[in-house]
């Protein structure tokens, strides 16, 4: 039967050449249609890295967005979701050399501190501007950045120019009074003492391109070392700024129900300006509209594919039908020789069959050197094509199961 198909095939080359190009031509264009989706699909995983989603904790008004009072569950809340990350915080502190007492403390302060849990939490910085000196005295490992950032140890990072000027090398140790930012409830800011303790110098700093809004900090400790100096003297804990990343900004709406359960609020242009930092601004806008569009688009590609099903079944209806044309004598004497209804039947389906699957294979090899199809797309592609095709190729040759051999050779006659 199969060599039977074969040199039927290579009879009628001219109908089989035309039967091969037009399968091939169809696989191409299935393909080239098949790698828009795709291409559609790649812009959509990429795009929370070429738009990444922000988050950025204010006031409620949005005019502020460091120097606040972020209360502790906020820092809690952002560390603890699942849809959040590269979370950064800071808490501002003032600090000066040893026990500071008396009326003339603020003169007495000269220290710009900020605790962190990344460099990237103070504008312009980044870990490369900080030396470490290794493993000092008092310390249980060697320090690098990651180690130093989520220390809770009492350790710092001064700035190279102050060290100098003050005669600090890595690896002494300092003690240091620190004052805290007190946002009274009467509206009045005031500095107030927090705590005195002896820190570890672990390395020098050399901030050269600081962007930040306040003052460029000269010493730097572990945000979690910050934060226990409230708990250790009773005080009522907050961060001076938060912002973070979400991770996949297509959860955009789960992260801001899960916000507003926290008692986030949006930005409201109208509110007080003041310090409390309950705001979140969320920086989505272009996000959603990019991915807005490329929805809208693979959804017109996705519901024009039933279409294409169809075209297909159409095309190898057409095709068998021409192609049979004229062939039907033939089909009758095979029929007259003693063939049976099903043997004659499958040999032209398979004769068909065998051209469509070659046209379908060179289809593929063309689109996967030109248009970069990937191989399990060639696949997609070649099963759909030959079950769509072959359907209408068969719908064509059934009549033939119906066709009276001796009509039709008596018409021959």
């Amino acid at each position: 039967m199969l060599q039977r198909a074969v040199e039927n095939g290579i009879r009628y080359k001219k109908k089989t050449v035309l039967n091969l190009l037009i399968c091939m031509i169809t696989v191409i264009l299935l393909n080239a249609y098949m790698g828009n989706i795709a291409e559609v699909d790649k812009q959509m995983e990429e795009l929370p890295k070429v738009l990444p989603v922000k988050g950025t904790v204010c006031n409620l008004k949005g005019t502020l967005a460091s120097g606040l009072k972020i209360q502790e569950k906020y820092v809690d809340g952002i560390l603890n979701s699942e849809y959040v990350d590269q979370p950064l915080f800071s808490i501002q502190l003032r600090m000066g050399n040893g026990r500071i007492e008396g009326d003339d403390y603020l003169e007495r302060l000269p220290y710009y501190a900020v605790g962190i849990n990344n460099a990237a939490a103070v504008s312009g910085f980044s870990e490369g501007e900080i030396v470490f000196s290794g493993k000092s005295k008092g310390l249980s490992e060697d320090m690098d950045a990651q180690t130093f950032f989520s220390s809770k140890e009492r350790i710092c990072v001064i700035d190279e120019a102050a060290a100098k000027e003050q005669g600090i090398v890595p690896g002494a140790t300092l003690t240091l009074s620190a004052y805290y930012t007190n946002f009274r409830q009467d509206h009045v800011i005031v500095l107030e003492p927090l705590d005195v303790g002896e820190y570890t110098v672990v390395g020098l700093m050399n901030i050269e391109n600081y962007t930040g809004t306040d003052t460029k900090p000269n010493i730097i400790i572990p945000f979690e070392t910050a934060r226990s100096l409230f708990y250790e003297n009773g005080i009522e804990f907050y961060a001076s700024s938060a912002s973070f990343m979400l991770k996949n900004p297509y959860e955009i709406n789960a992260f801001k129900d899960e916000m507003k359960k926290l008692q986030f609020l949006e930005i409201l242009p109208g509110a007080e300006n003041w310090y409390d930092g309950y705001g979140l601004s969320i920086r989505d806008e272009t996000f959603i509209q990019a991915a807005e569009q490329l929805i809208r688009n693979k959804n017109l590609l996705m519901g024009m594919l039933p279409f294409l099903g169809v075209a297909v079944l159409c095309i190898g209806y057409v095709t068998a039908s021409l192609l049979i044309k004229g062939r039907k004598p033939e089909y009758a004497i095979m029929r007259s020789l003693g063939q049976g209804h099903g043997s004659s039947f499958m040999i032209i389906c398979l004769e068909y069959a065998l051209t469509a699957l070659t046209g379908c294979v060179l289809g593929c090899i063309v689109s996967a050197v030109i248009l970069k199809v990937a191989a399990e797309m060639l696949f997609f592609v070649t099963g759909v094509f030959m079950v769509c095709y072959f359907l209408g190729e068969a719908a064509a040759l059934w009549p033939l199961k119906r066709l009276s051999v001796m009509m039709v050779l008596s018409q021959n006659d």
